[in-house]
């Protein structure tokens, strides 16, 4: 049998010394954590405390421990251990309960011991009744002090004593928790370890929760919701986060207390959820990743709001289910239901004759599984009552909820079917408020209702008095309330009390409920229209005194005709309660603009008491006036760029900027250093050893054995450096240029020495991760692009034999509002992520569940076991994941990536012949004028001349080399192979070769002539750009089509340990928009569109345009009538210009080449005069950074000179100036691009785009890949603006180039992978989320969030 405490017995083993309670600092109270380890130690303590205890019943199996501690003490849960661990039950008791119900609860468990804390022990020895006492704190005091700590552990492993051994046997009893009778009499639900455990073991596969998570504890330890919060924590090594009750009232106050404790798991009523005030979920509470509703019937406005941004889980159970019994995901639009039955569960729903009635027919919800609870404790014939014998269905339990199932399967909630109601997220029995109401000696009669539904709910009561010594109905709810208060918890007692002279019955003589709460409604709802606007402009007018103020917004939120006195009491005299006190505070914000919290409203409950609480704060009568309030409320909304003032923010930066520099400057010296050896002593060596035309030959092979002595080398100084600067990676957010920032981005650049290119398609990628801290289980493919080496390792888990596809995005550091967001990434095993795909930080994948290609899966949403999600963002699709067949597992991993890597050294060794040729070819013409250079090099015109005409022919020889390797290579037959074979091998070199090629070629005119010698057909007047993990031999293109930059074009599909090639043929006049994806194994027909950042789908049609994830149809626009000339039918000059711009593209190697020549001689003169350690530790550095400075200065000015100051406006494709537009992509992507990657993260980098043209404000933080300029004149990002997309400021319709401007607004935020056209606005403030596309001339408003593919 699993029991809660073997349940934590295996979180303890994996997790010991992480944190499993986080209680926050309250008042003078520090912080108090506890590891796993230590909360093992206390529970072990209070285990041995227990079992001192004399006088063990004969009947061990009944052992009920009472625990009466509070919930923001670590204790509570350390005790709920002990009692587990000595196999007893628990039964917590809150201490706000009336001294009635406790003594009720401790009288009918008949506990072995009363759990309480020292000073708790007085009231209790009044109501124990002789009942052991254990004074927690005091146990755990002497127990810690007494006993070693591996005792602690040892004893936390087995039994604490010879007892509790044997009850092991006997009991299976987990908990009680104790509901209201209808008798007023609380009874006793008795829950099984087997209902419990299912529960947990469902939330984990469900939720995928784990270190890292933070799920916030805000229910009583008395209710049973409270123990499902505390295992979904404890059960996965995550930590629990306990409110304290003050908190859970504060309304709109609790949402910067989550925002600071980081909370991304909270489970509240919906009475809470609406109390908070929330507007916009991302910005106002962006670490939430999931929201577990229950408890009361969830509003649609509600679930509309927060299922767009959260993973939304409306839950439903009674407590005589274990907790949750019913539940599933809510999604914006859809009407709300409570999903389906959980697993180990089955609803059903029956007529009254209990016969199961079809879909969409109203009846009774029972339940059957082993969620249902053992029975009602001392009850026998209730039990018999609600769990019920069914002739066919078994041991059911009576819910007594109407329910209707949807044809899907999910069952919509309905109401009650008896005298039971869920008020603010309780279970109340009317029945037994009427009876405490009947005990009243001025009461004969009493009956109760609930008027209005889910936030707006309130509790009334009618009574028949046998006095009329009260009367007017202020004073006789003060009266009676009281008398309730005195004996039921605080959410039985009725908000209004009113005297009839008769209760309202049904002709079968039942309470006519619906009567009483039309009776009721008056008093709730006395106040008319005009009315509650008197009370709010009463509030509102700043003349006023802040008294009076005060008062009109009690008899707003109380819906009051007539002012109340300023002394009355706002709960006790007025019947307020939490909700009413939330929206007063509301009212008074809004009309007052108070800083006041509803904790406020507690210790001040009278107008009286507010009001000084207000004028004490300092409240400013004309900030009600003041223009800039929306200005402030705007900066603390966006408090994570905007919470400081621009001078401080700027200093901040300043100090992290200067650290970046001298750090970067620094970095000169080891290259430099190694370049300078290797150069000036190991080379010359060399060729006085051997000749100069031998070194040609031995000087490559030389270089990769280097390589891979460089490898462990590198990975090593990255752990080292990780490990000094920051250890770990944890989850939360690091603010740009503050010293953790700085200490990151450090670990970073020395990442960036790894040689990640040699080692792609390997196991080492895997290897090298994993000792970075990355938890990655075996056969995990993780294919080119796949980018994790922004830091964040130990935030990653990936499952055995997991795929990630091409450029798949895994944001554990993910850049938001000005800082670095770090959260956990969860992959499990089998799964897939597809092309492109964008995870979210705090987002994870189930064991074998898919994530198309282009999708987002956002914060805090998990897709379930076995489940496909496609769109932006994700929801599932009707197909199951991809399944593949099983063939032979094929070879070794390791074997593989030996042979991998040594197969493509001697690849690599051949395609460095031609280079090595020519430099022979030069050698042989004058060897000795060579030699003499290379032991005394220097800059000159002959030298430049002759750099630049070898580096123009070798790249034209190599790519005719790798064209006939492709074409007369074998090709790949279309069909399943294993991912760890020889077959495989050549898949990954020949894609790779294709995309070698068209880094120096791809939309140029000689692009398609190599795809076809290469083996792959290609139409007549095609335009083909950038192809990406293409295979010649597996594709054909019609003619005139034209693919824009990007495409993802029928890439061979790995998954399982297999790789699935099929061939594929796009028809004539094909559009493929850039980074869209095409499936293989299909025949598309003739005139297909297929938009930017969008999958072709399986049933295009001809002529047919589609865009979006997933793809919607497009209505065909009409083709743009322009001059055919500058489009389709060039005239001889404009095909002059175009191929010679296109010819000169073997040159952009040049100036790379010819600054490292300049940086040799100059290093040659210090070298002749000075020591060889000065020359290697100055001077060389100083050469590397005068020549990187030149670099970058080479590039900015070939911009000007190319293109000058670019205004929008439209280019054929065949224009002069869009030859030297597309020629500078390539130029600067061998230049400056290089270059500026040492600078990638910094401020330097923002100093060296504004030189191209860029405007970028102050405090502007820009993420990877901004290194590649493509139109920097289009750019503008505003102060503060966070930027990682990418920019498509162009765009190639019919063959015309279109270029207009992007905006990006202060603090706005553009998402890593999102794609932003030309003419698009981000406005101040806005999101837009990653993965999306902004559609050209399309706004993301001020302050708002925005998701899809596209948007606007």
């Amino acid at each position: 049998m699993e029991t809660l405490d073997a349940i934590f017995q295996r979180a303890l083993a994996a997790h010991g010394d992480r944190v499993a309670i986080d209680i926050p600092p309250r008042g003078r109270r520090a912080r108090i954590q506890l590891t796993y380890r230590d909360l093992d130690e206390r529970a072990s303590v209070i285990a041995r405390a227990i079992d001192a205890i004399p006088g063990t019943p004969d009947d061990a199996s009944q052992s009920i421990i009472v625990i009466m501690l509070p919930r923001d003490s670590p204790d509570v849960y350390a005790a709920q251990l002990a009692a587990s661990r000595m196999n007893c039950a628990f039964c917590c008791v809150d201490e706000a309960f009336p001294d009635w119900h406790i003594r009720s609860v401790i009288a009918d468990a008949e506990p072995r011991a009363v759990l309480c804390h020292t000073n708790g022990a007085a009231r209790l020895r009044e109501l124990a009744g002789g009942c052991p006492l254990l004074e927690v704190n005091a146990a755990i005091e002497a127990g810690l002090a007494t006993t070693p700590h591996a005792t602690a552990a040892r004893a936390s492993a087995e039994p604490a004593s010879p007892i509790a051994s044997s009850r092991a046997r006997h009991t299976a009893l987990a908990y009680l928790i104790y509901t209201s009778g209808t008798t007023g009499a609380p009874k006793g639900v008795m829950i099984e370890h087997a209902s419990i455990a299912s529960l947990v073991r469902s939330d984990m596969a469900r939720f995928g929760l784990g270190p890292g998570d933070r799920v916030a504890q805000c229910s009583s330890n008395a209710y049973d919701s409270s123990v499902e919060e505390t295992w979904m924590a404890l059960a996965v090594g995550a930590t629990l986060v306990p409110v304290d009750d003050e908190r859970v009232r504060s309304g709109p106050d609790l949402v910067p207390w989550m925002r600071a404790e980081r909370i991304n798991v909270f489970c509240p009523p919906p009475t809470l959820l609406r109390a908070m005030g929330v507007e916009h979920p991302p910005s106002e509470l962006p670490d939430l990743r999931l929201l577990y509703v229950g408890g009361e019937a969830l509003p649609q406005d509600l679930s509309d709001l927060w299922s767009q941004h959260v993973w939304l889980e409306n839950g439903y159970g009674p407590t005589e289910c274990t907790v949750t019994v019913v539940r599933g995901r809510m999604h914006p639009g859809v009407p709300v239901h409570i999903g389906t039955a959980v697993e180990g569960n089955e609803a059903f729903v029956l007529n009254d004759a209990g016969a199961v009635v079809d879909h969409g027919t109203e009846g009774e919800l029972w339940m059957r599984g082993v969620g249902l609870a053992r029975g009602y404790r001392n009850l026998h014939e209730t039990t018999a009552e609600r769990f019920v014998e069914h002739a066919s269905l078994g041991r059911i339990y009576r819910t007594g909820d109407r329910v209707r199932a949807r044809a899907g399967g999910e069952l919509e909630y309905l109401g009650r079917a008896d005298g039971q109601v869920k008020l603010r997220g309780y279970r109340v029995e009317l029945p037994a408020i009427e009876a405490c109401l009947m005990e009243h000696p001025s009461v004969t009669h009493a009956a109760c209702a609930v008027v209005g539904d889910g936030a707006h709910a309130k509790l009334g009561a009618c009574v028949v008095l046998n006095t009329r010594s009260v009367s007017d109905s202020e004073t006789l709810t003060g009266t009676l309330s009281a008398w309730v208060r005195e004996r039921l918890p605080i959410y039985m007692v009725p908000a209004r009390v009113r005297a009839v002279d008769a209760i309202p019955t049904l002709v079968s003589g039942k309470i006519d409920r619906r009567a009483m709460a039309a009776a009721l409604a008056d008093e709730f709802q006395s106040v008319d229209p005009s009315m509650l606007e008197h009370w709010e402009s009463v509030c509102a007018d700043h003349m006023r005194p802040i008294e009076e103020r005060v008062c009109a917004a009690f008899a707003a939120s109380l819906g009051m005709s007539s002012v109340p006195a300023p002394h009355a009491n706002f709960f006790t005299d007025l019947g307020g309660d939490s909700l009413r006190a939330v929206d007063c505070l509301l009212r008074l914000r809004r009309g007052c603009a108070v800083s006041s919290g509803v904790r406020d409203i507690y210790a001040e409950p009278t107008a009286a008491g507010l009001a000084r609480v207000i004028q004490r704060q300092g409240f400013d009568q004309l900030r009600v006036a003041n223009d800039n309030t929306k200005q402030r409320d705007f900066q603390r909304t966006n408090d994570t760029w905007s919470d400081a003032s621009p001078e401080n923010k700027h200093g901040a930066a300043l100090l992290g900027s200067i650290g970046q520099v001298l750090i970067v400057a620094l970095g000169f010296v080891p290259s430099a250093c190694a370049a300078y050896l290797l150069l000036f002593h190991a080379l010359p060596a060399l060729v006085t050893a051997v000749g100069a035309a031998h070194a040609v030959w031995i000087t490559p092979l030389a270089l990769m054995v280097l390589a891979a002595l460089w490898l462990p080398i590198s990975v090593c100084m990255t752990l080292a450096t990780k490990r000094v600067l920051i250890n770990r990676y944890h989850v939360g957010r690091v603010r740009a240029w503050s010293p953790q920032f700085v200490r990151e981005w450090m670990v970073e650049q020395v990442s960036s020495t790894i040689p990640w290119s040699l080692i792609e398609g390997t196991e080492l990628v895997s290897w090298t991760y994993r000792v970075l801290g990355a938890r990655i289980g075996r056969r995990v493919h993780i294919h080119r692009g796949v980018n994790m080496r922004r830091g964040g390792w130990d935030l990653v888990e990936i499952g055995d034999g997991a795929t990630l596809a091409q450029d798949a995005v895994v944001l554990t550091s993910h850049l938001h509002q000005g800082e670095i967001v770090h959260d956990r990434v969860r992959i499990g095993a089998g799964a897939h992520v597809g092309i492109r795909a964008t995870l979210h930080p705090g987002s994870s994948l189930g064991v074998r569940a898919s994530i198309e290609p282009l999708s987002v899966l956002l914060t805090g949403t998990h897709i379930p076991p076995g489940e496909r999600w496609s769109g932006v963002p994700a929801t599932p699709t009707a197909s199951r994941a991809e399944v593949t067949p099983r063939l032979h597992a094929g070879w070794n991993p390791w074997t593989y990536t030996a042979v991998f890597l040594l197969v493509r050294a001697g690849l690599a060794m051949a395609g460095l012949v031609p280079p090595i040729l020519l430099a022979l070819l030069l050698i042989t013409i004058d060897n000795q004028a060579v030699s003499d250079w290379i032991a005394h090099p220097e800059i000159t015109w002959h030298a430049a001349a002759l750099a630049s005409v070898w580096s123009a022919a070798s790249i034209v020889l190599w790519l005719l080399y790798a064209a006939l390797a492709m074409r007369f290579t074998r090709g790949i037959r279309p069909g399943f192979h294993p991912r760890y074979s020889w077959t495989y091998f050549w898949i990954w070199n020949r894609t790779g070769t294709v995309e070698a090629a068209g880094r120096w070629i791809s939309g140029t005119l000689f692009w398609p002539m190599w795809l076809r010698a290469a083996g792959m057909p290609v139409g007549h007047g095609s335009e083909v750009s950038t192809i990406i993990d293409v295979l010649p031999e597996s594709v054909s293109i019609g003619t005139d089509s034209f693919f824009a930059d990007g495409v993802y074009l029928c890439c061979p599909f790995v998954h399982d340990g297999m790789v699935h090639v099929g061939h594929t043929a796009l028809g004539d006049g094909t559009f493929l928009g850039n980074h869209c994806v095409i499936p293989a194994q299909k025949r598309y027909p003739d005139g297909m569109f297929i938009g930017v950042s969008t999958i072709a789908p399986h049933d295009a049609g001809k002529d047919q345009g589609w865009f979006g994830v997933p793809p919607m149809l497009l209505h065909r626009r009409k083709v743009v009538d322009v001059d055919r000339r500058l489009t389709h039918d060039p005239g001889f000059w404009q095909q002059v210009s175009r191929w010679s711009w296109e010819a000169a593209r073997c040159l952009v190697a040049a100036p790379a080449l010819i600054s490292g020549i300049a940086w040799i001689a100059a290093v040659e003169t210090a070298h002749e005069a000075s020591s060889v350690w000065w020359c290697a530790l100055v001077w060389a550095p100083l050469a590397s950074a005068a020549t990187w400075l030149a670099v970058i200065i080479f590039g900015i000015s070939a911009k000007w000179l190319l293109l000058g100051r670019v205004q929008p406006g439209q280019h054929g494709l065949w224009s002069s100036w869009c030859s030297r537009w597309d020629y500078l992509y390539v130029l600067w992507w061998f230049s400056a691009r290089a270059a500026l990657l040492r600078v990638e993260g910094t401020p330097l980098l923002n100093i060296a785009l504004r030189a191209t043209g860029m405007h970028i404000g102050r405090n502007v933080l820009i993420g990877p890949g901004a290194t590649q300029i493509v139109d920097p004149d289009m750019l503008h990002f505003a102060d503060g603006a966070t930027v990682a997309c990418h920019f498509q400021a162009h765009s190639f319709e019919d063959r015309i180039l279109k270029i207009d401007r992007v905006h990006i607004g202060a603090g706005a935020n553009a998402g890593e992978n999102a794609v932003v056209f030309y003419g698009a606005t981000i406005e101040p403030g806005g999101t837009l989320e990653s993965g999306s596309v902004l559609m050209k001339r399309g706004v993301v408003p001020a302050g708002t969030t925005a998701i899809g593919a596209p948007v606007g």
